[in-house]
Formats: structure tokens, sequence, C-alpha cells
């Protein structure tokens, strides 16, 4: 795999060149055939006892359904952060 003097990747070039791995013949089928049952039983836990377990449930379910939210990030820098390392550093 070539890189350049920075270990960057030289145009043209991939570090996994042969893409991701291909699943088990039959597992997409097998999967497809237990997925109602799983459906069914995360539907059974939203009535549990523990309150735990119906968060997770619910959780599951609609990761499932709608897809897990996207990460956020917020960074800010007060000026009494900038007054330390970053102002040294300037």
């Amino acid at each position: 795999m070539a890189r350049n003097d920075l270990g960057h990747w030289v145009p043209g070039t991939s570090g996994n060149p042969g893409g991701r791995q291909k699943p088990p013949d039959g597992l997409r089928t097998r999967l497809a055939k237990l997925s109602p049952r799983a459906v069914e039983r995360l539907g059974e836990l939203l009535d549990s006892d523990d309150e735990r377990v119906r968060l997770e449930a619910a959780k599951a379910l609609l990761d499932r359904h709608l897809g897990r939210p996207a990460i956020q990030g917020n960074i800010s820098l007060h000026r009494a952060e900038a007054d330390g390392y970053l102002a040294r550093a300037a």
C-alpha cells in the first residue's frame, strides 16, 4: 500500500482494496426469517415490569425503524481557556 513521506495515501491507492467482506451464504435469508420473531419479542419487552428493559426495547425498535440519531458535538472556546495553552502557543 503506497504512502507518501507524510504517511498519506498516494492518489489511486486504498487501505482496503478488497472492500467489505461479504456475509456468509444464507445469512441474510436466515436473518430475514428470524426478524419477525425478534420484532415481536421486542414488542413484548415494551410491557416488561423492569423500566430498563422497556427503555432498551424501545430504543432498539426506534433505532431500527428510524435509524440511530446522528452524533453531534459542540466545541466552543472561551477567552479564559484561550489565555492558557493556546495563547502561549501562538
